[in-house]
């Protein structure tokens, strides 16, 4: 295969989405590694590095980048669902759904981290393979992986030494199982870990079930969500005098608003205005500065302020990924309650 010389279109073009997730070192080499990735027949990081010729370096850094670069694969993940709620193609709509599956990665093999022998429905026979968790959204233009997590294999020893500190009581009759029927072990030990949790939340710690990485999953996109209204809050805090001000002279009946509920909103939480009503709310709070009584500097950098928030309208760009976002926690939110009744074949 011929050297590559430049890095492809397509990686010039994305790759500085994830820029801001790298160190400069380590964003250089994601962007070999993924052309690597792209073009090389032969994709190891050694058969990567041969085929790149831009900046020729030795393999020991993509090694690094792949092993050592300490970037936050959260961060990672976060950056590319921006990127695609950046474009009208992927950006998610009202009408798409999520759903919550389970892959199996099949390996010929068993000396892999936490591998597991599963339950293949296709072949209707038992596999070792990885099993990949994933949240997925789709609609009729575009499907994507939103978040994703790798299954880990319940240990056996760790649940029961677990469930016995908490006084938990396993049957003694059950315990030659551990001999005789290692599946049906486990399928027992599971089966009390998972009746005990409601009187005992200590034990969910000691293994991460299907359902329950789908939670932690969950509980992820909620913590994302209240990034994002800190946000918000934090990009209307230069607003907060001049907000107290107009609404005073409201309610004193020196002004009258056409958006006085959005000014409330504005004042208290940003991410529950329409987007369609931030804009307007802006240039009548911009039209009555003059008569705040603020004085110059503060007035002239909260005019600054309000011009920034309408030329480039951030608020509803952050707005419309508040939505989005809402959106899908509560499209999460009913697949959790629908996958409850099907718990055995997600743990």
């Amino acid at each position: 295969m011929l050297p590559l010389v430049e890095f492809p279109e397509i990686v010039q073009l994305y790759a500085p989405f994830f820029q801001e997730v790298f160190s400069p070192e380590a964003f250089f080499e994601i962007e070999r590694y993924v052309s690597g990735l792209i073009v090389s027949e032969n994709k190891t990081v050694d058969g990567i590095n041969r085929l790149l010729v831009v900046e020729s370096r030795n393999q020991s850094s993509l090694n690094r980048l792949l092993t050592a670069s300490p970037f936050s694969l959260t961060n990672l993940n976060q950056a590319r669902l921006d990127l695609l709620a950046s474009l009208p193609g992927t950006q998610m709509k009202p009408k798409g759904v999520f759903s919550i599956d389970d892959t199996l990665l099949t390996h010929f093999g068993q000396d892999f981290e936490q591998i597991a022998q599963l339950w293949d429905h296709v072949s209707g026979s038992y596999v070792w393979a990885h099993d990949l968790v994933t949240v997925h959204y789709s609609d009729d233009k575009t499907d994507y992986p939103v978040v994703f997590q790798l299954w880990e294999p319940v240990d056996l020893e760790k649940l029961e030494q677990g469930m016995r500190a908490a006084q938990i009581p396993i049957k003694a009759s059950k315990e030659i199982l551990k001999d005789t029927d290692p599946q049906k072990w486990r399928g027992y030990l599971l089966g009390v870990w998972q009746r005990r949790q409601k009187g005992h939340p200590e034990i969910r710690e000691l293994y991460d079930s299907k359902l329950i990485m789908v939670q932690k999953l969950l509980e992820q996109r909620q913590k994302e969500l209240l990034r994002l209204e800190g946000e918000m809050l934090e990009m209307v805090a230069p607003l907060s005098k001049a907000l107290t001000r107009i609404r005073k002279q409201e309610s004193s009946n020196k002004l009258s608003l056409q958006n006085r509920e959005i000014f409330e909103k504005l004042s208290t939480a940003p991410f529950e205005a329409l987007e369609e009503d931030i804009t307007g709310s802006l240039v009548e709070l911009r039209s009555h500065m003059a008569s705040l009584g603020l004085r110059d500097r503060k007035k002239e950098k909260t005019l600054e302020h309000i011009e920034l928030l309408i030329d480039r309208k951030p608020l509803q760009a952050l707005k419309s990924q508040h939505s989005d976002l809402l959106a899908e926690i509560k499209e999460l939110e009913q697949g959790l309650i629908e996958s409850c009744h099907d718990a055995v074949q997600l743990r």
